[in-house]
């Protein structure tokens, strides 16, 4: 499940701090020209990086206040939504693949450096909304538009969804 929540913060929302994602693969080196080892070892020091910049309880009040923005929209309530979430969500490990958006930077024209730049800035602005983030929080709360890096590169990798 912290996958889950993991995955669900770094793709919903667009980190620079404390080293960043450090994978080791040749900067210069183009996503598109990446062996599959070397994609899973950039897409494992991303993952290794967010979960040292996003806690467990995090993304759990991450999801939960999703949960509870969701159930809002059906007519719920968001603050019985969410500390029902708090309360039964567990933290165990989902089995998946949790390397989405490396695979959809695969195709693009952008070096590692890009790309990791992108993503540290993405998973700091994430970490960054959830310290404040609750059922009141607003639509122009949540909003993290895109960072320099991010924008970037926009154009050379329409895929990547920035």
């Amino acid at each position: 499940m912290k996958k889950f929540y993991v995955l669900c913060l770094a793709g919903a929302f667009a980190l620079s701090a404390c080293g960043g994602i450090n994978s080791g693969v040749d900067g210069g080196k183009k996503m598109s020209e990446l062996s599959a080892d070397e994609a899973k070892t950039l897409c494992q020091a991303e993952g290794e990086y967010t979960e040292k910049q996003i806690s467990e309880d995090d993304a759990k009040k991450f999801a939960c206040v999703f949960a509870g923005k969701l159930a809002e929209g059906f007519g719920g309530m968001c603050q019985e939504s969410y500390d029902e979430c708090m309360m039964t969500a567990t933290t165990e490990e989902e089995e998946g693949d949790s390397c989405d958006m490396a695979m959809a930077a695969m195709g693009c024209d952008i070096t590692v450096d890009e790309y990791e730049a992108c993503r540290e800035e993405s998973i700091q602005a994430t970490a960054d909304l959830i310290k404040d983030i609750s059922c009141d929080s607003t639509e122009a709360d949540l909003d993290t538009t895109s960072g320099e890096a991010c924008t970037a590169i926009k154009d050379k990798c329409p895929a990547f969804g920035i």
